[in-house]
């Protein structure tokens, strides 16, 4: 049974190294693999990863198995986007080991963002996924994510185009 559970700073090491190495396995391939090793190298260092976790409004949660960790999910309160009179909740990540991805463990992630964010009292809950992950635009869809926008994500020296996308919670 998958066990989820809110990450804090003695999961630092464990979410830079998860977040790095499943990063890799879904991103490398249809990029060039030195703009990948940039961003993460970036991205998912120990020391961004601990300031990340001391971030006011941001939650990191993990997905486990007996002794296994399946994946985590990061949301935060952000004011990238704005819908007047809306408090907005991003998920700002949500990855899954290989090994796991035939577990619904995306799913059981989706329904935790949408209990935390509705229990918060958000109103929408948004996120940016880029446009050539097919997998997760279609898994998004299946949950009632609508594209409202779109914006530019540096993935190394490589502009890329991140949908950004909306669900409205009843908060």
């Amino acid at each position: 049974m998958i066990h989820i559970f809110t990450a804090d700073h003695s999961h630092a090491k464990l979410l830079s190294k998860l977040g790095a190495e499943t990063f890799y396995e879904w991103f490398t391939e249809g990029n060039n693999p030195e703009d990948v090793r940039e961003y993460v190298e970036e991205a998912f260092s120990l020391t961004q990863i601990k300031k990340e976790l001391e971030e006011p409004g941001t939650v990191f949660m993990l997905a486990q198995e007996d002794d296994q960790i399946a994946g985590y999910m990061k949301l935060r309160v952000s004011d990238e986007v704005s819908f007047p009179g809306k408090r907005c909740l991003e998920l700002h990540r949500l990855y899954i080991t290989p090994d796991f991805i035939r577990k619904k463990v995306g799913s059981i992630f989706m329904k935790h963002a949408i209990g935390y964010a509705t229990t918060n009292g958000f109103d929408i809950l948004w996120l940016g996924v880029w446009e050539k992950n097919e997998r997760a635009l279609a898994f998004y869809k299946k949950w009632g994510f609508e594209q409202f926008s779109a914006h530019t994500f540096m993935l190394g020296n490589d502009a890329q185009t991140d949908l950004m996308m909306k669900l409205e919670v009843k908060g």
